[in-house]
């Protein structure tokens, strides 16, 4: 069954926890909680967030803050580049991680003050256009045109320029959970993926290692469900090392929560960290 993210989020904020020995506990640092109310950008507001979580991991004491609205328009600029363009499904802003840092490495990124903030938006007019260039002009008017230049730290910086100099040499990968033995680059799971677009598939216990070796790098993981996508930016580990609770940045409401990480290793299907 697939649990709407109302539900997911609301399950895991009142999970039971566990008692635990004392034991690690890792918290990284994160911009403030951001809403993504009614439209369809969990995998945009997640990957975001991990972007920023690590670029204040890298830089102590800065303020840093994304523009989620550049990622709604950038989703529907690489809709229009296919030839004709795929019709628009029933959640026509369903994406998934690695797409966000595709769109910001080809159409570029924002500081959250430079792009007008994401917003829910009627999308009807399009579902019927397979043709790039009517797609593309029915789309433009939706959105602000994409900056020429942003301001960064005093300079003025191309939205691409911006965004390879905020991901760096950093290596963000999409990784699946292999519960029937697969491993190795296969489709996508996330449901708002495209055939053909891979994630790495990798055992569960190793991926929750990787989460664990990677809080203490100073790195977060987005994480997705079959529906919903969120952050985890920091955990409890028991006094054998064992998960016991993850701190979760939901963009649902704006949710900071705790949440048991059995729930969160049974609901888990794709995760997005440096690999």
């Amino acid at each position: 069954m697939k649990w709407p993210k109302v539900l997911i989020s609301l399950m895991l904020l009142a999970a039971p926890f566990a008692h635990a020995d004392q034991g690690e506990t890792l918290v990284l640092p994160i911009s403030r909680n951001f809403d993504q109310g009614s439209t369809g950008l969990c995998w945009d507001y997640a990957m975001m967030s991990a972007l920023e979580t690590r670029y204040m991991v890298l830089h102590p004491g800065e303020k840093f803050e994304l523009s989620r609205g550049i990622l709604q328009y950038e989703h529907f600029l690489a809709k229009a580049q296919e030839n004709p363009v795929a019709p628009l499904h029933k959640a026509p802003e369903d994406g998934y991680f690695g797409e966000a840092i595709d769109l910001i490495r080809t159409f570029g990124a924002a500081p959250f003050d430079a792009y007008p903030d994401a917003k829910k938006r009627n999308y009807e007019s399009l579902r019927s256009l397979t043709n790039p260039a009517e797609f593309l002009a029915a789309v433009q008017p939706m959105f602000a045109a994409i900056p020429e230049k942003v301001q960064w730290r005093g300079r003025a910086l191309s939205p691409v320029d911006f965004a390879n100099e905020i991901l760096g040499q950093d290596h963000w990968t999409d990784i699946a959970v292999a519960r029937h033995g697969e491993q190795g680059l296969g489709q996508n799971p996330d449901p708002g993926a495209a055939p053909g677009k891979t994630a790495l598939y990798l055992p569960l216990e190793q991926i929750v290692t990787l989460i664990k070796t990677n809080l203490q790098k100073g790195i977060p993981t987005a994480y997705a469900t079959d529906t919903h996508s969120m952050l985890i930016y920091g955990a409890r580990y028991d006094a054998n090392g064992q998960a016991v609770e993850y701190l979760i940045k939901d963009s649902f409401m704006g949710l900071l929560y705790k949440a048991n990480a059995y729930q969160i290793h049974n609901m888990m299907n794709l995760v997005n960290t440096i690999y």
